[in-house]
């Protein structure tokens, strides 16, 4: 390890062209620090020298700083390239911090800072942390030689291992061979690769033993530790399979089931690297791919896997896994179920493009718009503090171009305070966003919850602290910075509500907004799960449910009207089901808003045990089997002015 006086930090100025990372470690004079030098799969900075050869810095840090090379913005790619200089703190004489230069600017974004804080408290990392992204002068700078990660090909130096072993992993009983673990990828969403019907490998699992645990519920030292405590993991391929290898420990069985054609060297040599020395501890790579079907929205790198079922359930036996005679009761999806899968896996009408059609595909988008294949522009400039601050990972907003942004306020104006005169049927009252902005002002909630912000308009009426729940945020407004907490969660309600952030927050929400997706059950869970999470006199609501057409009241999505779903049945279920709740159905258009109070968790819990009777009787229902049909529906509900309602709220 280099200890370097008045180093100067150069950061990437631009986007990365061929293979080159534009960084630098200087010394005082502008020699440059090899030692230094950074690497991924498809960039290094090997060559590479500033022009001027000695910038003037723009910043300075004070003190002692370890440098840990690139900070990233994807949590397998913070594993794999952001910590393989740590070790040097086992040595190093107390430094202030560790300083890093950012891939891109995806590594600055709030949601991707605090998830590197996460994972470092996790590693049981507590020091500050700096992302530099202007030439920065460091009083002294200590440089240690990267013993893992993309720049070695996943490959671990056994000094390292040593020292993850020895600071990495927490303390523990040890690892109990009768302990099994599924590493579960299924609740990650739309915007994560996955197995398709992996429920069902969960269901053939859970049914030999194994817990099914879900990662992105847990802390990161939780899941080491867990990890370490199993004596048999299964888990596809991906970022949860570097912090298994972490943990590994001897006599462990770890099955890594492919989701992808290609073979995952990476991660296969950070789990052989982990392995050396440690006794009957075996890996197995079971290859069961038979399709990849890839999102149009994510058709670059996110893949959903169809898979083998039977022969997967062969290999898991033959690897000792699970019993040869579980063989014959394992359950194999039938068409219908992967059919499912599929549809369910791309919610909105978006395709799943084959191989074939994949290449076609991103040749007529290279084509149509060359730049989209670069690597993010330059960073915006200063010195990004890594600060604990709960948030998942969520793209940054992107501002609509000035005419957009125009219009849209010109037709915000006029729909605040009137009605809606292009409504259907009985649903012509203010629009539902200058009523929940109306509501938010009168309501003054501090904690407010958002299950379904997507683009985000709905989110920025909030101007306190909150938790917006989307796996797939495409926000095209800049998130309210209003409260002191700002809680992004990229995944699935189910997930959420199944989570530590949830469990922090029970008894504390103060308004809820309930806007996923348009199925009724999952509606319903989402009502389930809220329940606990609210404070007395909270208030939660519903959008959707009130259909303006039989057509727009379907489970297909419906581009060109106003499509409802079927969430039409939550309303009609609370009603029967939940007499001890005050509902309030709402005029507001175009779909209309239910406000539901006077919670009790205790007849919520009663709900949650009848869901899957009430999923078998309302199931196969549609509008057309109500009284009158549509009419009908709507003729039944004591249907409210949302500006009566306002007003009957005071302030």
């Amino acid at each position: 390890m280099r200890e370097i006086v008045e180093a100067v930090i150069v950061p990437p100025a631009g986007r990365h062209r061929a293979g080159r990372l534009d960084m630098a470690v200087l010394e005082a004079g502008g020699r440059l620090v090899p030692e230094a030098v950074c690497r991924t799969e498809k960039v290094t900075s090997e060559g590479f020298a500033p022009d001027p050869a000695a910038p003037a810095a723009q910043a300075r840090l004070a003190g002692t700083w370890l440098f840990g090379g690139i900070a990233s913005h994807h949590f397998g790619h913070q594993i794999t390239r952001s910590l393989g200089r740590l070790h040097a703190l086992a040595t190093a004489v107390a430094p202030r911090g560790l300083v890093f230069v950012p891939l891109d600017r995806r590594a600055l974004t709030p949601a991707s800072v605090a998830g590197f804080r996460r994972l470092l408290d996790g590693l049981g990392i507590a020091l500050p942390v700096r992302i530099v992204t202007q030439p920065t002068t460091v009083a002294r700078l200590l440089v240690a030689p990267d013993l893992f990660g993309e720049g070695r090909g996943g490959e671990a130096d056994p000094a390292y291992v040593a020292w993850a072993r020895r600071s990495v992993l927490p303390p523990g009983p040890g690892t109990d061979p009768e302990r099994r673990l599924y590493v579960t990828r299924a609740r990650l969403g739309p915007g994560a690769g996955r197995l398709l019907c992996e429920e069902v490998l969960e269901a053939n699992l859970a049914a030999l033993g194994f817990e099914i645990y879900v990662p992105e519920a847990h802390p990161v030292r939780d899941q080491l530790a867990a990890y370490a405590g199993a004596g048999t993991i299964v888990t596809s391929d991906g970022s949860q399979g570097h912090l298994i290898a972490f943990a590994r420990q001897s006599g462990q069985r770890i099955a890594i089931l492919a989701r992808r054609a290609g073979r995952p060297a990476l991660l296969l040599r950070h789990l052989d690297s982990f392995g050396a020395g440690l006794e009957g501890s075996a890996v197995h790579y079971l290859q069961r791919v038979t399709a990849e079907w890839w999102p149009e929205t994510r058709a670059d790198n996110v893949s959903l896997a169809e898979i083998d079922f039977s022969g997967l359930a062969h290999d898991l036996a033959a690897a000792g896994i699970i019993p040869g005679e579980a063989v014959t009761r394992w359950r194999v999806p039938a068409p219908g179920d992967i059919a499912g899968a599929k549809a369910l896996a791309v919610p909105g009408g978006a395709r799943l493009l084959s191989d074939a059609e994949r290449a076609a595909f991103l040749r007529a988008r290279r084509r149509r718009a060359p730049a989209a294949a670069a690597l993010a522009a330059a960073p915006p400039t200063g010195t990004f503090a890594l600060a604990e601050a709960p948030a998942r990972e969520v793209p940054p907003a992107a501002a609509p171009p000035p005419a957009k942004r125009r219009r849209r306020r010109a037709a915000l104006r006029a729909a605040a305070d009137g009605a809606d005169p292009a409504a259907a049927g009985p649903v012509r009252g203010m629009r539902y966003l200058s009523f929940l902005k109306a509501l938010h002002e009168r309501l003054r909630p501090v904690w407010y919850l958002e299950v379904g912000t997507f683009k985000g308009r709905s989110l920025r009426l909030a101007a306190c602290n909150y938790v917006a729940v989307d796996p797939a945020f495409r926000l095209s407004e800049v998130p309210p910075l209003g409260g002191q907490e700002t809680i992004f969660f990229r995944d699935t309600s189910d997930a959420f509500f199944a989570g530590a952030t949830a469990r922090r927050l029970r008894g504390r929400i103060d308004l809820a907004f309930l806007d996923g997706l348009l199925h009724y059950e999952v509606l319903l869970r989402d009502v389930i799960g809220v329940e606990p999470l609210m404070a007395p006199g909270g208030m939660v609501v519903l959008h959707n449910c009130l259909p303006s057409s039989p057509k727009a009241a379907g489970r297909d999505h419906t581009p060109h009207l106003d499509w409802a779903g079927d969430v039409w049945k939550t309303l009609l279920i609370l009603q029967r089901e939940r007499p001890d709740l005050r509902i309030d159905v709402l005029d507001c258009a175009p779909t209309g808003l239910v406000v539901l109070r006077g919670f009790d968790p205790a007849r919520g819990r009663a709900l949650r045990r009848r869901f899957r009777s009430l999923r078998a009787e309302w199931d196969p229902l549609s509008l057309a089997d109500l009284p009158g049909g549509l009419d009908g529906f709507h003729g039944r509900l004591a249907l409210q002015s949302g500006r009566a309602f306002l007003a009957g709220l005071g302030g």
